[in-house]
């Protein structure tokens, strides 16, 4: 963490300096790749240069405030300014929820606005590659420009070999979660069983792979020659799929899933 934001941190009231290392904490191992700085005499955090989150001192209060957040559908999160950002407010330390959090730094890397080039713009905030607005709802989906009505047709897109890993992958999620329903959401392939419990989608180089966090930090020694984050995981193209660890972590999320119902 740079060394400004520990001041900055040590420099608020006991209670806001709590509330400002957990968050500080949180979002440094939620966005590892993410530059970290005070910018605007406040923390923030970049990814290319973009900002993505950050907090700041209010009067009364601790605010984190998300670039993006308006486009990830997330209720608590409430709207801020003109643009795209969203914020949540605090005044205890006890009001973080860390669940919440790191499922917000998961959309925040993927679900991105582009205000590194508002100015040269001239106030035009346009999205970043690869995301797309849906004019019939408020959703973003980071993934691809083609609005996809199923599986099948997502996979269509892709050469045979990529296809092949898209078609082991969607198997062996099917067999660990029979139950589940195959569904487009953010315009990538998911499977939802009450909520979603996974999701996909190919990259350059890569299939992400969105178990959300929880199932992530459970397996972490078998995930170690995987590049990962606080909500993916990295499969590389070309690479034999781990299906017998695919296979645990959606059997987890649908145990999860469960008793949360409960």
């Amino acid at each position: 963490m740079n060394k400004n934001i520990q001041d900055y941190n040590h420099s608020q009231i006991n209670s806001d300096k709590e509330i400002c290392n957990l968050l500080a904490t949180t979002i440094c191992k939620g966005l590892p790749q993410a530059e970290n700085k005070i910018w605007h005499a406040h923390p923030v955090w970049f990814i290319n240069g973009n900002p993505i989150v950050g907090y700041s001192k209010l009067k009364n209060c601790i605010r984190l405030l998300f670039w993006s957040g308006q486009s990830f559908d997330e209720k608590a999160l409430q709207n801020e300014g003109s643009f795209k950002a969203a914020e949540m407010r605090y005044t205890s330390v006890d009001q973080v929820d860390t669940n919440d959090l790191n499922r917000w730094l998961g959309k925040a890397e993927t679900i991105q606005w582009d205000y590194k080039n508002l100015i040269k713009r001239k106030g035009r905030l346009e999205s970043l590659k690869g995301i797309v607005t849906n004019t019939t709802s408020n959703k973003v989906s980071p993934y691809g420009s083609k609005k996809f009505k199923n599986i099948d047709e997502y996979h269509e897109t892709f050469p045979e070999d990529v296809q092949l890993m898209l078609q082991q992958l969607r198997q062996t999620i099917k067999q660990a979660a029979p139950q589940a329903i195959e569904v487009i959401s953010y315009n990538m392939p998911a499977f939802k069983l009450n909520k979603v419990l996974v999701y996909y989608a190919v990259h350059k180089e890569h299939i992400g792979f969105y178990p959300t966090p929880t199932p992530i930090e459970f397996f972490k020694d078998e995930l170690v020659e995987y590049t990962t984050s606080k909500g993916a995981i990295h499969f590389p193209i070309h690479t034999p799929l781990p299906s017998t660890l695919i296979t645990k972590i959606v059997k987890f999320r649908v145990t999860e899933e469960m008793e949360k119902s409960r």
